[in-house]
């Protein structure tokens, strides 16, 4: 494709276009700060999709996140918990007593 810029400098580039309008078609066409061809702003579908997608992903890090948290909570109670019962094991050793019976 050839046009003029608006100071009149003849320019060209490559551009798709669909079979049907290969010659004599106008198109409209966008330019960056360098006046080389880029792509087509983005719409809003575009813009909507990117919004909804970058809230689901900020959701499912959050939850993530949160699951971990709940996932080390859980393993810290246990190590306590268990800390706390071999605390109880060696104090019932050092006084030469047998562990309680689990059947009563």
């Amino acid at each position: 494709m050839t046009w003029q810029d608006e100071a009149g400098v003849p320019r060209s580039g490559m551009v798709r276009l669909p079979l049907d309008h290969l010659s004599d078609t106008r198109a409209q066409i966008w330019l960056d700060r360098q006046g080389r061809v880029a792509p087509r702003p983005h719409g809003i579908v575009e813009i909507i999709f990117g919004v909804l997608l970058a809230g689901l992903l900020a959701g499912w890090s959050t939850w993530l996140a949160s699951w971990r948290l709940r996932l080390l909570r859980h393993w810290w109670v246990a190590a306590r918990a268990v800390k706390t019962l071999e605390e109880q094991w060696h104090d019932l050793n050092r006084e030469r007593r047998s562990p309680p019976d689990p059947r009563m």
